[in-house]
């Protein structure tokens, strides 16, 4: 069975950064005591084939192949701010404040792009999947982004890679910052499935961009998503993909505008590992996701894991795993480190 490393920091446990009170609220409104990504740690505890992989926090010049120098410096200068009394706020395109972006709300991001670059390098060096608990975060174009997510960590890996590489974006929301940033790159061929929302301003359409009407029924999702992706493999023949595979089309997700069922993600997911595997291409799974706190986003990425490690047969494992589910997620986990959650490399 084939080993895939699972990328993980520390910055990317939000506990670190927001106050108990905010945990607490979460804890009542979701039922999860454990961020998203700890919670995922713990259900994949005792699964095999997956080791643990630490990441890696990037440079600021790693972000200059992708955003504009003076947009890098800005986002830098903002979290300089905070230590010095003012706040620091990521102001995404539209103008809202999001996160007070402290160091260590930076930091957070720059592990998330580290973690992708990272983990593309391995899918390239061994020839396999490698999957970032963090990452995939597409809406930000070359000169600004989201309060969520500054950085496009998926072009950013994509580029310093060197290889002809397929983005693929699964989320709730367009992959236009992804396609602002490459209108002009003939080497990273986007594909995004999204939400068809007429009111929401797109800064850029990608290559191929398939907008979902929210009451796609389960089948209809699934034929669609294995049809246009098989295309874009035969078009574009690339040596590496990239996919971000998005909670945001889960019908439990309270800020969902979807109704897709479980296994039609999971479904989903097989068809991406399965086609890369048929064509024996490097896979990097990036899991991160804004406002992805909930119990069925947890299940999700697991899934997703499990998808990655064992094919089409990840239904079985999905369900030995969902046994101890959502107790494991949702009970207090003593904050030590996470690699005794894994089996040793």
């Amino acid at each position: 069975m084939e080993r895939i490393p699972v990328i993980w920091h520390s910055l990317y446990d939000m506990e670190t950064h927001v106050a108990p009170g905010f945990r607490r609220l979460r804890e009542a409104l979701t039922g999860l005591a454990l961020g998203r990504n700890r919670a995922i740690c713990r259900l994949l505890a005792g699964q095999g084939g997956l080791f643990l992989l630490p990441g890696r926090v990037a440079r600021p010049d790693d972000l200059h192949v992708a955003h504009a120098a003076a947009y890098v410096d800005r986002v830098v200068e903002r979290a300089r701010q905070s230590t010095l009394g003012r706040t620091g706020f990521s102001l995404g395109r539209d103008g809202r404040q999001g996160l007070p972006l402290s160091p260590r709300v930076l930091g957070m991001h720059l592990a998330a792009v580290g973690g992708t670059v990272k983990a593309a390098r391995y899918a390239v060096q061994h020839g396999g999947v490698a999957v970032n608990l963090h990452g995939g975060f597409s809406g930000a174009g070359r000169d600004g982004g989201p309060s969520w997510a500054p950085f496009n960590d998926l072009v950013i890996a994509a580029r310093l890679s060197g290889k002809r590489t397929l983005i693929v974006d699964a989320g709730q929301l367009p992959a236009d910052g992804t396609a602002d940033i490459l209108r002009h790159d003939p080497h990273i061929f986007s594909v995004s499935f999204h939400a068809d929302d007429p009111m929401r301003e797109v800064l850029a359409t990608g290559d191929i961009d398939v907008a979902l009407a929210p009451d796609i029924t389960d089948d209809a999702f699934i034929g669609r998503f294995e049809s246009v992706l098989r295309g874009a493999l035969e078009v574009f023949d690339p040596e590496l993909v990239l996919y971000q595979a998005g909670a945001g089309m889960l019908a439990s997700r309270c800020r969902s505008n979807f109704r897709l069922s479980l296994d039609a993600l999971r479904a989903r997911d097989e068809i991406v590992t399965g086609l890369c595997r048929e064509r024996r291409l490097p896979l990097v799974i990036t899991l991160g996701e804004a406002g992805s706190d909930s119990l069925g986003a947890v299940e999700a990425g697991v899934q997703t894991c499990l998808a990655a490690v064992h094919g089409a047969g990840a239904a079985s494992a999905v369900r030995q795993a969902a046994r101890e589910f959502p107790a494991m997620a949702t009970s207090p986990h003593p904050r030590k480190g996470l690699r005794p959650l894994f089996s040793a490399r």
